[in-house]
């Protein structure tokens, strides 16, 4: 039991599938040995089949919200406002995880987090492994930013978001417009253009990014809003 344990740290946070295929068990022994565990306290079911090891210290979970996410399956990521907290530049903590993915899961909850499931639009451009925790995918700035504004209401609201772009100091307008282009929505550019239009004071905005997305749809605060779909 203590050669399987060992493997079960090492991993942290593991499907009964990997757990499988490291310890060599069969389904049925993998499954009996981690209910064992459970009950002894030394692992956490996070969901129907994702299980994460407690620290020896405090039987908490070894392993934080974003590394959950990200972990859900092979095509989830950081989203949204969970990418903002991650990225540095939350204004508030949520308990509300926002996950995207390439299919939809089952919003769960688990360790006093919602983690709610949002289907990408856009696939996995601008999705990036952290280079600080190799474990947790999430969008990069740039898209953070335009799906953000794309959906103001996953951002926790415009307050909320606009005290969020306080903390931006620099982005790869090349990056934005790349993304901009993918989504293809012109409302989207409105939001987009105003919306750097505002920063331009704060971080280094191009003159002619702003001029593009003029081109495209003339800017205005009307379209800045939760309620409007687009």
């Amino acid at each position: 039991m203590n050669k399987y344990l060992d493997v079960a740290f090492k991993m942290r946070i593991f499907h009964l599938s990997e757990f499988v295929n490291k310890t060599g068990m069969s389904i049925f022994s993998a499954s009996t040995t981690l209910n064992r565990w459970k009950k002894a306290g030394f692992v956490e079911q996070i969901r129907r089949d994702l299980y994460c090891m407690n620290n020896p210290v405090g039987n908490t979970p070894s392993v934080h919200k974003f590394e959950i996410a990200s972990k859900i399956s092979n095509t989830t990521f950081l989203s949204y406002h969970s990418a903002l907290e991650y990225h540095g530049i939350g204004h508030q903590v949520f308990n509300v995880v926002m996950v995207s993915s390439k299919s939809a899961f089952r919003s769960f909850a688990f360790d006093e987090c919602d983690y709610q499931s949002n289907i990408t639009k856009i696939g996995m451009n601008g999705v990036i492994t952290s280079w600080i925790n190799p474990n947790v995918r999430v969008t990069d700035l740039e898209r953070t930013f335009v799906d953000c504004i794309d959906r103001v209401g996953r951002a926790g609201g415009a307050e909320e978001l606009f005290h969020c772009f306080e903390g931006l100091y620099k982005m790869d307008f090349l990056k934005i417009e790349r993304y901009l282009n993918i989504y293809n929505k012109v409302c989207l550019y409105k939001k987009v253009g105003y919306v750097a239009e505002r920063l331009k004071d704060q971080i280094d905005v191009p003159a002619d990014f702003v001029e593009k997305c003029r081109e495209i749809s003339k800017a205005t605060v009307a379209c800045f809003s939760t309620t409007q779909k687009c």
